[in-house]
C-alpha cells in the first residue's frame, strides 16, 4: 500500500459504482463531486463495451479517457477511440470453440459492433436493457468478425462458467487474458489486455502515477489493477478471494459501499484544497 497522497480515482462500473438496480444513487454522484472538489480526477474502466458506459460518462461528467471491454479499448468520452488491442482470429475461432464445448452463450464484441450466438437469449434482453446495443446474430461455426476486441462466454450456471474459464486458461497459456467480470459473464481478451495494463494506460493518459490511483472493483477481473494501484478497495460483494487481493473492503454495493470507499476510505488519503 503506498503512503502518496491519492490524485485520482478508476472506478469499476457494474457491482461497483452502480447499484444492484443498476442506477448510480445520490451518495455515489455526491461521492464523485467531493473527490473533484478536491482537485482530483476520476474515471471509469470496466469489461462494458464503450456504448454500454455512454450514460454514466455523461451523468458524471466524465472528462477522463475511459477504459473499455477489460481495457482492450481506451476512449475518449465521446467514444472515440484512442487506442484498441484486437485478438487474432485464430484465437477467436479456437476460443468460441471452448465456449461453445461448454455450452456457454457466444458474445463477440469488435470495436464498434456486439455478435452473438442467440439472439432469443434472456442475458441477451437484459444486456440490451442495460448497455443500450443492439446485437448481430452470427453462426455458431463462424466465421467470425475481424477486429475481435473481447469474447464473452455466458451463462447463468456460474460453476459452468468457472470451469471453462480453468478450461480456457489451461488451452490458451500466454495467448489470452480469460477472468470472470460477473459470474455469468467469462471475459476473454488478447494477452495483456486485462484491467492491469488498462489502469497503467489510463494512468500514463492522465501523467499519473500508479501510486497516486485509487481503484474499485467487485471481480475477479479486477484484481490486475488491485495489483498495480496505490490504494486498492474491493467491494463486499466480491468474492472472498477478491477481498483478499485488495487493500480494503467497502460494503456492498447495494449498501452505498462506492460512496462509503469515498468518505471513509479514498478522502482521507487525499491532500487538502489549497
Amino acid at each position: 500500500m503506498s503512503s502518496s497522497p491519492i490524485s485520482m480515482l478508476v472506478s469499476d462500473v457494474d457491482g461497483t459504482l452502480l447499484d444492484e438496480n443498476k442506477n448510480i444513487t445520490p451518495r455515489a454522484r455526491q461521492g464523485v463531486e467531493k473527490i473533484r472538489a478536491r482537485s482530483a480526477r476520476m474515471t471509469l474502466i470496466s469489461g462494458r463495451p464503450p456504448r454500454g458506459m455512454s450514460t454514466i460518462i455523461n451523468t458524471l461528467a466524465i472528462s477522463e479517457p475511459v477504459a473499455a471491454l477489460n481495457g482492450s479499448l481506451i476512449v475518449w468520452p465521446n467514444l472515440s477511440i484512442l487506442q484498441a488491442v484486437t485478438m487474432d482470429a485464430t484465437t477467436v475461432s479456437a476460443v468460441a470453440r471452448v465456449i461453445l464445448e461448454y455450452g456457454l452463450e457466444l458474445w463477440l464484441y469488435t470495436l464498434t459492433d456486439w455478435f452473438v450466438s442467440d439472439l432469443h437469449s434472456p442475458r441477451v434482453a437484459h444486456e440490451i436493457s442495460v448497455a443500450h446495443g443492439t446485437p448481430q446474430l452470427i453462426p455458431t461455426h463462424g466465421p467470425f468478425p475481424d477486429g475481435v476486441a473481447k469474447v464473452l462466454g455466458v451463462s447463468g450456471d456460474h460453476p459452468l462458467v468457472e470451469k471453462c474459464e480453468h478450461a480456457v486458461l489451461a488451452q490458451f497459456v500466454g495467448k489470452l487474458s480469460a477472468s470472470r467480470s460477473q459470474p455469468h459473464y467469462l471475459d476473454i481478451t488478447a494477452p495483456h489486455a486485462d484491467k492491469g495494463t488498462g489502469l497503467q494506460n489510463l494512468a500514463r493518459l492522465a501523467r499519473v502515477p500508479l501510486s497516486q490511483i485509487a481503484v474499485i472493483g467487485d471481480g475477479p477481473n479486477d484484481i490486475p489493477m488491485f495489483q498495480l494501484a496505490g490504494l486498492s478497495i474491493a467491494m463486499g460483494n466480491a468474492a472472498a478471494d477478491v477481498q483478499r487481493h485488495a487493500g480494503f473492503v467497502a460494503p456492498k454495493n447495494s449498501a452505498d459501499g462506492f460512496a462509503a470507499a469515498v468518505d471513509e476510505v479514498i478522502l482521507p488519503r487525499m491532500n487538502s484544497v489549497h
